[in-house]
């Protein structure tokens, strides 16, 4: 999944949103992913996202 906003706050607000939006209906939830092999490029940043489902 891909995500961005006009600075690094909204982009994070928007990716929770996403996410909440993909899981709001399921219980079944994807595999986590290992980014340790990913090749960003200089302006990319891995963020890690946290959700709590259950608001």
């Amino acid at each position: 999944m891909v995500t961005q906003g006009d600075t690094f706050s909204d982009a994070v607000y928007w990716a929770k949103d996403v996410i909440i939006t993909m899981l709001a209906d399921s219980d079944i939830y994807p595999k986590g992913q290992d980014p340790s092999d990913w090749k960003l490029n200089d302006n990319d940043r891995l963020v890690y996202i946290t959700v709590n489902k259950t608001i």
